[in-house]
């Protein structure tokens, strides 16, 4: 027997938790990224030459000039504590302002009252590490739902499709960077990078991820540069002191004015073209390998 999943940290806990519960033989676990795998082709689909080209030459034109308006651009679909907090922390910062930033549904395939959703999600609040100091802030983007960019209304037949579509690029041109917080963070029985990653990745952003121990490693497995020492990119085990790190580094850059902000998009101009670059030509070779050795192969040898 086989399970196929994007846990890529699974397969010890899994198999502990199995013999724990009985004597029978463990089914070995198959892992894949598959978010990231299902956003390639849908893009590599969807997306053509010419567009891939006119999509660099404009990213390459405004980082040049220097003359985004917008210290950084933040994504975020589902509402989720991790999620709220940041961006509640960031309005308490009077950050806010200084970013595009969405948050749009709430949990899908939840049988929740819009009370009972409230509650799961500022309890979820008060847990983390100055979790009070922005209760007010967090009751209040609450109050906002759905904090909308590009994407004004979206039904529930669309939401899938959604995942795969890179974001109005031209918000990405106008800001100096992407924060992206990714579904889950730093849950010790999870290693899982979503596709969030890849949209920065395509429209030569650079970023800061949140998400959970090791992501960065898993990207730079996968070919991926990230920008250190230039962005500090937090990649701890401790959730207090990621959320520490990635909101006193928001806060530094924040510092920088325009022509700093300008020279730093320059001087990662380089690594945003190979990531872009990667993300079309090489990345998608390096999935389709990984799915012949960790997935196809073993099937075969079953």
């Amino acid at each position: 027997m086989y399970v196929l999943h994007s846990n890529l940290a699974a397969r010890r806990i899994f198999e502990d938790r199995w013999r724990e519960q009985t004597d029978n033989p463990v089914p070995r676990c198959l892992e894949f990224p598959n978010a990231l795998a299902l956003c390639v082709a849908f893009q590599q689909k969807h997306t053509s030459e010419l567009e891939i080209q006119l999509r660099r030459e404009a990213a390459a034109r405004r980082t040049l000039a220097g003359n985004r308006s917008k210290l950084f651009v933040s994504f975020n679909g589902e509402v989720r504590p991790h999620r709220l907090f940041v961006i509640a922390s960031l309005l308490e910062r009077k950050l806010l302002e200084r970013g595009y930033v969405s948050l749009l549904y709430r949990r899908k395939g939840r049988n929740e009252t819009d009370a009972e959703f409230r509650e799961i999600m500022l309890r979820g609040v008060l847990k983390m590490p100055g979790g009070r100091d922005v209760f007010q802030s967090a009751s209040h983007l609450l109050d906002q739902l759905p904090m909308t960019l590009d994407v004004e209304e979206i039904s529930s037949p669309s939401l899938e499709e959604v995942a795969w579509t890179s974001q109005n690029p031209s918000l990405y041109d106008d800001s100096n960077m992407s924060l992206v917080i990714d579904t889950s963070l730093n849950d010790p029985d999870l290693l899982f990078i979503t596709e969030k990653v890849l949209k920065p990745i395509m429209n030569h952003s650079p970023f800061i991820l949140l998400g959970n121990g090791g992501s960065t490693s898993v990207l730079r497995y996968y070919g991926f540069e990230t920008f250190e020492p230039e962005i500090n990119q937090p990649n701890g085990e401790n959730e207090n002191a990621v959320l520490s790190s990635v909101l006193d580094e928001m806060t530094r850059l924040s510092m920088m004015n325009r022509q700093q902000l300008a020279e730093l998009n320059r001087a990662l101009m380089d690594r945003c073209y190979h990531n872009a670059h990667h993300f079309w030509t090489d990345f998608p070779k390096r999935l389709a390998s990984s799915f012949e050795t960790d997935v196809l192969a073993p099937l075969r040898r079953s």
